[in-house]
């Protein structure tokens, strides 16, 4: 059943859920523009209700381009629910899963601005504590977005949000788990800094503004023609075969 929102948004599509958030693309009819709407129901505690408030309200006090837009927040006679920027529907788990090679002119300066908006929030002293593919939005020709705002936190430290961040970075490049491929390696026009300052990074040597920083000093290179190749995905599979090959052997 549809929640009960203010008069003033009006439900449009029922996206799905992210963990124990339900989400609906909406439309304010006041502002005629889309937005976001999350909303905790009736089987969430008070205890998680808050938890999922007190995020979305610190976050509503954060202005970042890179950093998803509150609008609103609030409770509800069974549950609560916030409002935001429409982003997009284009997640970076949406690429990963189409097998979407990132250009490295478009990569570099989208993941310096989600590390710098991931700082933005730490500065407030709020940890996201839930950063997946699924919560940056990617979409095209538009800024990428960290957003999730009031997930059910799996961490609580900053080190963790950083650590997650440059792992769903390393992994957008190369389709595989971090640290299996340098992302060099595998992407044309990277340079092998890039793959320095994700390790660095995975391994909690620097926080989300030494990430940003790292991030804005890697040259991008123009890139060199390759005859075609196996993709991303092909190029995991062969590992796999080869692994297994070695263990009958």
């Amino acid at each position: 059943m549809p929640p009960r929102l203010p008069d003033r948004y009006s439900l449009e599509v029922r996206i799905g859920r992210d963990g124990d958030v339900e989400e609906w693309l909406a439309t304010d009819v006041e502002l005629d523009r889309p937005c976001l709407v999350r909303v905790l129901g009736p089987e969430s505690t008070i205890e998680r209700r808050t938890e999922f408030l007190d995020a979305v309200r610190v976050a509503a006090g954060v202005s970042h381009l890179h950093l998803a837009d509150v609008y609103e927040a609030g409770d509800l006679a069974d549950g609560a629910f916030s409002v935001g920027e429409w982003p997009g529907g284009i997640r970076l788990s949406d690429r990963e899963s189409a097998d979407l090679v990132l250009d490295p002119a478009t990569f570099l300066p989208n993941a310096e601005g989600l590390a710098r908006a991931l700082a933005a929030l730490h500065e407030r002293d709020e940890v996201h504590g839930a950063i997946d593919a699924s919560a940056v939005f990617f979409p095209t020709a538009r800024p990428a977005k960290l957003g999730a705002i009031g997930r059910h936190r799996r961490w609580s430290t900053p080190e963790g949000d950083t650590t997650a961040l440059a792992a769903i970075l390393e992994e957008a490049l190369t389709g595989q788990p971090a640290g299996t491929y340098p992302p060099s390696q595998v992407i044309d026009g990277l340079s092998p800094a890039l793959d320095a300052a994700l390790q660095s990074t995975r391994l909690g040597r620097t926080d989300a503004n030494g990430l940003a920083e790292l991030i804005a000093s890697v040259p991008v290179a123009q890139p060199r023609a390759r005859p075609p190749g196996p993709s991303r995905r092909w190029l995991g599979f062969a590992v796999g075969l080869l692994l297994v090959a070695v263990v009958l052997i």
